[in-house]
């Protein structure tokens, strides 16, 4: 993920911003961090120099081999920008990612919207997907041509090496707190979060 100290042209941080990173799981160990390729400096902090628009990458690595206990396994960055002078560009910001276990070629997104759900599925090589979801309270939009012969409840599409696709999901009913979606391919399953938000 990208730290960086600008906004768009016109809005970049003339003052050195300084910033520690935090990462954690309840559940996961071995969680370590790089900014750029290096380990934190001084006091666990980073630094990005003011007066010119720079971005600086955060790196997380996961070792493998460890049993999810949670399907998704919740893994939590804060970054918090705190200058060491006392002047200058204070913020906290966190981000929540979701480490499934199944496919380690498959990956999906789940965007929630009151009157529908996009699953965005996405393959590293080209496979066949099979996708199934709540047919109690959500309908496929049969005119993405991706369901276009879709059933009540789920359908197989096929993707290309790195490609990715946007399916859309009509809610027709009250959505129960157990409500996944289920992506099936050659490597496995993937169980989305719960859908009730």
């Amino acid at each position: 993920m990208d730290i960086r100290n600008w906004a768009d042209d016109f809005r970049i941080a003339q003052r050195d911003i300084s910033y520690s990173v935090a990462v954690t799981s309840a559940n996961l160990t071995g969680i370590t961090h790089t900014v750029d390729g290096s380990a934190a400096g001084t006091d666990d902090r980073y630094l990005i120099r003011g007066g010119n628009a720079a971005t600086q990458k955060l790196v997380i690595t996961i070792p493998g081999g460890q049993t999810l206990v949670n399907t998704p396994e919740l893994i939590e960055v804060t970054v918090k920008a705190k200058p060491k002078d006392g002047f200058g560009y204070t913020r906290t910001l966190k981000g929540t990612f979701e480490l499934n276990k199944g496919s380690e070629t498959c990956h999906v997104q789940v965007e929630n919207h009151k009157e529908y759900i996009d699953l965005l599925v996405g393959v590293d090589k080209g496979q066949q997907v099979t996708v199934s979801w709540p047919s109690t309270c959500l309908a496929p939009d049969n005119t993405n041509r991706w369901m276009s012969e879709a059933g009540a409840a789920s359908c197989s599409i096929t993707l290309e090496d790195g490609s990715s696709c946007r399916l859309r999901f009509f809610v027709t009913g009250e959505i129960s707190a157990g409500a996944v979606f289920r992506v099936q391919d050659a490597g496995g399953e993937i169980q989305t979060k719960p859908l009730k938000q």
